[in-house]
């Protein structure tokens, strides 16, 4: 008799554990992904740089530092794709590609390009997280957090033409 009371509630137990978290596994089921870009932003798609032979030992370490962050900026735009990593995470990541990236290319017009390719990046990642926001998958401060991203890139840019035209 002690066993069947014991197998009894544990079926119990487990029934309702059943029953309580379908709901659950419904609602997460139904939140749209969000929508994969036409085109992935072009910062998205660098190549690792070469150093060139006349490089010295910081222009080496300066192009090792990008290419690592161009690294894993890929690897995090997939897992923002997927809703599988913090706002934050991304955009440390982006910031730091701009920080390296503006050390590597020397040229305004290059600094430019770079800085173009981010904004290009910024809009998208507002892009989905409105996506996200008007689904109430994220808050209203993550939502912010990406649109000071894209306002910190198009300042970037605005200052970055105003120095290559300045005499």
């Amino acid at each position: 008799m002690g066993q069947t009371i014991v197998l009894e509630s544990s079926w119990l137990v487990l029934w309702t554990a059943m029953v309580f978290s379908a709901p659950v596994v419904t609602v997460c089921a139904e939140q749209p992904a969000a929508q994969p870009p036409a085109k992935l932003p072009a910062i998205i798609m660098a190549r690792p740089m070469k150093p060139a032979s006349g490089d010295d030992e910081l222009r080496r370490l300066l192009i090792d530092r990008y290419n690592a962050v161009v690294s894993e900026m890929q690897a995090r735009y997939r897992e923002f794709l997927a809703g599988r990593s913090a706002i934050d995470a991304f955009v440390d990541v982006a910031k730091r590609l701009v920080e390296s990236g503006l050390e590597v290319y020397e040229k305004p017009a290059e600094q430019i390009t770079l800085l173009e390719q981010f904004l290009e990046l910024a809009k998208e990642a507002e892009r989905i997280q409105k996506e996200r926001l008007d689904a109430n998958r994220i808050g209203v401060q993550d939502y912010e957090y990406n649109r000071y991203l894209r306002l910190d890139a198009e300042i970037k840019l605005l200052r970055a033409k105003r120095r290559a035209m300045a005499p």
